[in-house]
């Protein structure tokens, strides 16, 4: 049937065979002699397309609290996990969902902070018979629990799937800790403290330095160690109540200090407008080894993996009108990107910041949402306008695989000089300047092919020029039409110079650009031949209880 399996070491989890996955084989008689040789070892299948045009592509969805059935109920509300041809359940409940591989051979993809995976090209799942260890410690086999019905069975959309795991994350990631109302109120009492102290401080001086705006920003002072410790019980809040909310930590002596001190404070806060959470700037002539900035560390109401610098009620507001969110890298430059947008009376301009962490899909989640965009609706557009040294760059690769196929071609980058950013635009050369560089900034895909292609070198040998070409072309692949023919019409552009440009190119067409085949329905699935554990395949989707729909909001 052209399933394409290899010996995997039960008690490491490591192949046995040397290569790995690259030793996966259909062949009866290597297959044979594979397990004549380690009759004891599990069966790894390789995922994804092969040769023949079948396979499978795997969704697992790890097992615990947040995951397994409880996960499974709600994305198939969504319905993202149509078309699964078969499911198997590993020890402690974690699944494995089957589907028909397509022709896309689209790439493996982790989301939701782990608890599901897309095993797909380049990738493998342990096969049903196999033996785990539970999340308990106990090991078991994998049992195969449903089987589709008829021809129902068709690929996966990774990316569809992601859009809806990140927004189920942002929505369900909330906690339900009884003392996150004392915490969001002891957060509140100490920013209040902290906005009293900011006239007359360094920080305020070096604010209006950079050309910031002091509205909005507090100042945490050096002395005494526990001040803000002691204002806050001299309200009436509990030191177990200021330590939770991350304000405060025991010296070395024992007693409770301000965990923040002696620097410029920029607030996180909530939908509402709430304070949740604080970063700080250390002062410019800080001693060295002294963080440059200081997060909030995680409480019950912040979380870095989704808070953003600039987010609040104005924010939403204007995204939800159809602005465009600019994403950047730091607080003042969501303070220079604000400031040219309010000078050049651009509400539509809304910038935003991860600061401390990289871009994650919550942030993008969240972003959505506030959008009104959506896999089913209208494709979000997004600006990068981060840091343009090699750093920012990275990490607006990294960014945009947040982003669906459509999002990456919509999406722009604007181009910054190595040592510059939106902060330091504004203060050399304007707001004006600072508008013009987001009008013209340039398509993501372009920017895509400029960063991962080297610069021409007639030194430099075609054996060291093809990874290059080979990380374009599997990227693009992630790319719809539109975004990938603007990276083949780059690529066309770079790759004139150098000798291997037909070859390039038709590679470039044959996995991700115009000539690409379309979508096959049925990704030429064949049944695959394990034991289906006597059970008899429901026609709804298996693990939606009436205890496991209640327990999860709903996300539709």
């Amino acid at each position: 049937m052209g399933l394409r399996v290899f010996p995997v070491d039960r008690a490491t989890g490591d192949p046995r065979e040397q290569g790995g996955l690259q030793a996966a084989t259909s062949d009866p008689d290597q297959v044979f002699e594979m397990w004549r040789r380690l009759p004891r070892a599990n069966v790894g299948l390789a995922t994804g397309p092969n040769a023949s045009g079948t396979g499978f592509d795997v969704v697992h969805i790890a097992g615990g609290v947040h995951g397994g059935a409880r996960l499974a109920s709600q994305l198939n509300d969504g319905g993202v996990l149509d078309g699964w041809a078969m499911v198997a359940e590993h020890p402690g409940g974690g699944l494995d969902i089957y589907y028909p591989a397509d022709g896309w051979a689209q790439p493996s993809i982790a989301m939701g902070d782990g608890q599901v995976k897309l095993h797909s090209y380049g990738s493998w799942v342990l096969a049903p018979g196999s033996v785990a260890v539970g999340d308990d410690g106990q090991a078991g086999r994998i049992v195969v629990t449903h089987r589709a019905s008829g021809g129902s069975a068709s690929p996966v959309n990774g990316f569809a799937l992601r859009a809806r795991v990140d927004q189920w994350c942002a929505v369900s990631a909330d906690p339900q800790d009884p003392r996150a109302g004392r915490v969001l109120g002891v957060t509140q009492a100490a920013w209040a403290r902290w906005a009293e102290q900011l006239d007359g401080s360094w920080g305020a001086g070096y604010a209006r330095s950079r050309q910031a705006s002091l509205e909005g920003l507090g100042f945490a002072p050096a002395s005494p160690r526990d001040g803000l410790v002691r204002y806050l019980t001299g309200s009436g809040w509990l030191l177990a109540e200021i330590e939770a909310a991350g304000l405060a930590r025991a010296g070395r002596d024992g007693r409770m200090v301000d965990r923040i001190r002696d620097r410029l404070l920029f607030a996180f806060r909530d939908d509402l407008g709430r304070v949740v959470g604080v970063t700080g700037r250390a002062r410019p002539d800080a001693p060295e080894g002294v963080p440059k900035y200081l997060n909030t560390p995680r409480t019950a109401i912040f979380h870095k993996s989704r808070a953003m610098l600039g987010w609040g009620p104005e924010a939403v507001g204007r995204l939800g009108g159809g602005g465009v969110p600019v994403l950047v890298e730091g607080p003042f430059d969501v303070l220079a990107v604000e400031a040219a947008a309010r000078a050049g009376g651009r509400a539509d301009i809304v910038p935003l910041a991860a600061s401390g962490t990289a871009w994650t899909g919550q942030h993008v989640a969240l972003i959505r949402q506030a959008a009104r965009c959506g896999p089913s609706g209208r494709p979000l557009r997004v600006v990068f306008a981060l840091d343009g040294d090699d750093a920012g760059q990275a990490a607006i690769l990294k960014a945009a695989e947040h982003l669906t196929p459509t999002e990456q071609g919509l999406a722009r980058v604007v181009e910054l000089a190595s040592d510059a950013d939106p902060a330091s635009v504004l203060e050399g050369d304007g707001p004006d300047v600072v508008l013009d560089l987001i009008a013209g900034a340039r398509t993501f895909p372009v920017m895509m092919v400029d960063a991962l292609c080297p610069a021409f070198d007639p030194e430099l040998s075609a054996a060291f020029r093809v990874p290059y070409w080979h990380d374009v072309i599997e990227r693009a692949a992630t790319l719809d039409r539109y975004g990938a023919s603007l990276a083949r019409e780059r690529l066309d552009q770079l790759l004139r110079p150098w000798g291997e440009h037909d070859i390039i190119l038709g590679e470039f067409d044959r996995r991700a650009g115009a000539g690409f085949p379309a979508r096959p329905q049925s990704g030429g699935f064949a049944a695959v031949d394990v034991p289906s554990a006597g059970l008899t395949p429901p026609r709804a989707f298996p693990f939606t209880t009436p205890t496991q729909a209640s327990a999860t909001p709903s996300i539709a």
